[in-house]
């Protein structure tokens, strides 16, 4: 499972974004080719991640939080205006971040999409039949 941010999760679900970034260190635990389940504990009130969309990964690329935010292709693949919007989020999601921070970026194609995820009720406690 991967989860996502408030962001991330409405620019993937308006297929506005197709890639995202995250602080992993030295190696980063996704591979090119490699399929993952995006998740959001946005999509409702409740505060479970939920599934939305499943995606095959199509580039793993590692750089420093100031190469990625003055990269303009970049910001709009993750959905972001500007550089600095994405920067915001960035501090936002990591508690701080320097330019110097290393930090991993995904691409990735989108195999399914849920649209409706998260409206359907509580589907992991529906209510017990009647007799």
């Amino acid at each position: 499972m991967f989860s996502c941010n408030r962001w991330e999760t409405k620019q993937i679900m308006e297929g506005k974004a197709c890639g995202v970034v995250r602080q992993y260190g030295e190696s980063c635990p996704h591979l090119v080719g490699g399929e993952i389940v995006l998740t959001s504990a946005f999509l409702d009130k409740s505060g479970r991640e939920i599934p939305f969309a499943k995606a095959q990964v199509v580039s793993v690329r590692p750089g420093l939080a100031g190469e990625f935010r003055r990269d303009k292709m970049l910001v709009e693949t993750d959905g972001y205006s500007n550089g600095e919007h994405w920067h915001g989020q960035m501090r936002i999601m990591f508690g701080g971040i320097k330019d110097t921070d290393q930090l991993w970026h995904l691409t990735f194609r989108i195999t399914e999409m849920d649209k409706q995820a998260g409206t359907r009720g509580d589907v992991m406690n529906p209510p017990k039949a009647r007799r």
